[in-house]
């Protein structure tokens, strides 16, 4: 795939954009839905019958296994060549070009310092949150279960970004966040 990576945007819809910017998220909610499911297992392969049920969990096609190739097919059409590769018997999307944006707030968040190039980083990571992680994949446990340590990665990078500006001295700017996070998240005891 060359020295230029595709994003993969999944705090919220899923989106796929070129390094120029181009989006390449396909408009069938099938491809879409394939696609969430590379993203998430990303270097892990997806076998036939995973992804067979993931796009038709109650009433598969006649030939199912044929109906995903045709999926897979028009899904690498999309992307950039050798993003989807065949694995024993399923498919793998390649993280080796490919940035995503879960990833870079998990790597804001465990950073130990608190200056202000990761109290940027939180905010840039925390401005690019459009709503719950991997909708596509909604009703798999799979990607339930993934939603769900996105959403506490988000809660943590909230409380993370306080820190930061707390410890630059902009008490006041913190109040408002830590109190939404307070309501949303009332046992949790850091934000208090």
């Amino acid at each position: 795939m060359g020295g230029e990576r595709l994003r993969a945007e999944v705090l919220g819809p899923l989106r796929v954009l070129e390094p120029s910017g181009r989006d390449l998220t396909p408009s069938g909610a099938l491809q879409r839905r394939l696609l969430a499911l590379l993203v998430l297992r990303r270097d892990r392969p997806v076998p036939v019958d995973v992804a067979v049920d993931c796009l038709w969990p109650a009433d598969p096609p006649r030939d199912p296994v044929a109906a995903l190739q045709n999926q897979v097919s028009r899904l690498r059409r999309r992307l950039p060549d050798g993003a989807i590769a065949s694995a024993g018997d399923g498919y793998v999307l390649r993280s080796t070009g490919l940035t995503v944006d879960a990833d870079e707030v998990a790597a804001a968040v465990s950073r130990g310092d608190r200056g202000a190039s990761v109290a940027g980083a939180l905010e840039a990571a925390l401005g690019r949150w459009k709503g719950a992680a991997y909708p596509e994949l909604e009703d798999l446990d799979e990607g339930q279960a993934e939603a769900a340590r996105l959403e506490e990665l988000r809660v943590r990078a909230v409380e993370a970004l306080a820190e930061c500006r707390l410890e630059a001295g902009e008490a006041e700017a913190v109040v408002p966040d830590l109190a939404r996070l307070a309501e949303e998240h009332p046992l949790r005891e850091r934000p208090r």
